[in-house]
């Protein structure tokens, strides 16, 4: 059983006709008057109909041919919404959004208890040992390096529930657009850590942003893909600096090209020697 915690559990595997979705869409298009001359809504409806109620697989297959074309054209209508959204908006909050609202409860409750115990250990002597100096050397040494990594994985979390939010407020959330959401809380929770490093260690947060090394992980995690843009133009602008393209583009010789050797040195013209004449000469 796969656990909530590492994304929604896999659809089974179906046909491509699901008549649930097919009447979901239907009812939506039907009440919101999508269909104002009635050419698609009746014949789609008496279509799935006859794809269920039919048992013989020439009758199915006949039935679902006509329900994918009707199908199809009601989809143009009613873009971004699908039958396959208004069903996975309906379970969007109890079957989809559990991984990643754990992710964001476990960043959010790290980001709060550091900065909680930041104000209060800030306001009380740390004895030399005791349990007080074990949670000081906790928070000093373990959870406070790892802040920014906290702030900025916060921040991809709260990016992406706002998206995901938005999808299903206009009912057009589909469980594909949850793929790869791991990589991007991480990715978040990465380059926060970075940026933190490169701005406050450089002195261009005082500098520029006037921001502190919290908030500029957190802003990192929203805009994970700004951020990393404009590392990828940095880091071109870095190699033509370097002339690094330059280097690339131009190729060493070969070591397979043969080069001219002593055995390839053409040997020098030796001196003609006239030919002897073989006549006898008459006294």
């Amino acid at each position: 059983m796969r656990l909530p915690l590492f994304g929604p559990p896999k659809p089974p595997i179906t046909d491509a006709l699901v008549p649930e979705e097919i009447t979901a869409l239907i009812r939506y298009a039907s009440e919101r008057g999508l269909d104002p001359q009635e050419g698609i809504l009746g014949p789609l409806n008496d279509a799935v109909k006859k794809y269920v109620a039919a048992s013989e697989s020439v009758a199915k297959q006949q039935a679902a041919s006509a329900t994918l074309h009707l199908y199809s054209q009601l989809t143009k209508l009613t873009f971004p919404v699908n039958g396959r959204t208004l069903i996975d908006t309906e379970a969007f909050r109890l079957r989809y959004l559990s991984g990643l609202s754990a992710y964001t409860i476990i960043f959010f409750a790290l980001a709060l208890g550091n900065i909680i115990l930041q104000n209060w250990l800030g306001d009380i002597v740390i004895p030399e040992e005791g349990r007080l100096r074990c949670l000081y050397n906790f928070y000093a040494y373990i959870l406070d390096p790892l802040s920014p990594f906290i702030w900025g994985g916060l921040g991809s979390c709260v990016y992406l529930l706002k998206s995901l939010s938005d999808y299903a407020g206009d009912r057009s959330f589909d469980r594909c657009k949850l793929h790869g959401w791991h990589t991007r809380v991480w990715l978040g929770a990465i380059l926060g850590a970075v940026m933190d490093r490169i701005f406050t260690k450089t002195g261009l947060a005082e500098e520029h942003l006037n921001l502190g090394a919290d908030a500029i992980a957190f802003l990192t995690g929203v805009g994970v893909k700004a951020v990393y843009g404009a590392i990828d133009k940095a880091i071109d602008q870095l190699a033509n600096m370097l002339n690094l393209k330059a280097i690339r583009g131009s190729t060493p010789p070969s070591s397979t090209t043969p080069q001219p050797g002593p055995k390839d040195t053409p040997a020098p013209d030796k001196p003609s020697v006239p030919k002897p004449d073989h006549k006898d000469k008459k006294g």
